[in-house]
């Protein structure tokens, strides 16, 4: 009996050290600094829809705005029940007001990873929700 507590202690002690290794050998991402430049409701009938124009400093990569949008989509969940949200990132606050779109990228966080089925689901049902990325400029350019 004594044997057999001692392997099922052994045991667990392998098992909690190699969820301890897994976890500090998996890396994470890198926020830069940004700033939401501009807040937006664009709420239409019962969907309850927000923007945000998120400047961000430096090069990004995609990983790092997926990170960053998920940041804002947290946040905006956290504040108030929605439908869905778009974030769409600068590289420079002068951008937004230049009318040309996006410059470095947008996120939609919407049932499906549509911002058109927003009114498809009662608002602060997240269940079918997904966050969809786009890279690059509205543009192209």
């Amino acid at each position: 009996m004594r044997a057999l507590l001692l392997a099922g202690a052994a045991v667990a002690v392998l098992v909690f050290s190699a969820c301890g290794s897994t976890s500090s050998t998996s890396s994470t991402i890198a926020v830069p600094h940004y700033t939401t430049a501009k807040e937006k409701d664009n709420s239409w009938g019962a969907a309850k829809r927000y923007e945000y124009d998120i400047v961000v400093d430096g090069k990004p990569t995609h990983a790092q705005l997926d990170a960053i949008a998920s940041e804002v989509v947290q946040k905006a969940k956290d504040e108030h029940p929605l439908n869905a949200v778009f974030v769409f990132f600068f590289e420079k606050k002068s951008e937004i007001s230049a009318g040309n779109g996006y410059t470095l990228g947008r996120a939609q966080y919407a049932p499906g990873g549509d911002w058109g089925n927003a009114a498809s689901v009662q608002t602060g049902d997240y269940s079918t929700m997904k966050l969809t990325m786009d890279y690059g400029s509205a543009t192209g350019l």
